[in-house]
């Protein structure tokens, strides 16, 4: 299975999922190191648009993520969710929710909605999985933004 995401140069063969182990995310507390994705490139873009600041870095990386077909996925039904996952901003709650299904330790996926399209999926990777070993970040291209999207 491959998993997209966006990253800057410097930080693309990140496997252990520091920036969101410094700033805590959606789906994890700060001090638990996990890697987004998105289930398509586009989704990706989105995701990274939605996180934007003022200044969109020209040192943007397409990394493909290749997990093994093989690797345990946890796919809860939008009713096990915490009740303020689609809250503009990472909630508490959601928070340790995505925490504590880290810290199990059970599979190495969890296969979530995206708030910005619920249809379509984002994955969140347990850095911290015994089957990790097994997965492969590849830089694809450097990647920009259509200047109709963002402005430098």
């Amino acid at each position: 299975m491959r998993i997209w995401r966006l990253a800057r140069q410097a930080y693309c063969r990140d496997r252990a999922g520091e920036g969101a182990r410094l700033n805590g995310g959606r789906w994890n507390a700060v001090g638990t190191g996990v890697l987004y994705g998105a289930a398509s490139i586009s989704l990706a873009s989105l995701e990274y648009l939605a996180h934007l600041g003022i200044d969109c870095p020209v040192d943007l990386v397409l990394v493909g993520i290749d997990v093994p077909d093989n690797a345990p996925i946890f796919r809860p039904a939008v009713q096990e969710l915490p009740e303020d996952w689609r809250s503009p901003f990472p909630s508490p709650t959601c928070q340790a929710w995505g925490t504590a299904w880290c810290h199990q330790g059970k599979e190495l996926l969890m296969e979530v909605p995206s708030v910005i399209v619920p249809e379509e999926s984002n994955f969140v990777i347990n850095s911290a999985h015994l089957l990790m070993a097994g997965v492969t970040l590849s830089p694809i291209r450097a990647f920009n933004f259509d200047l109709r999207v963002v402005k430098r």
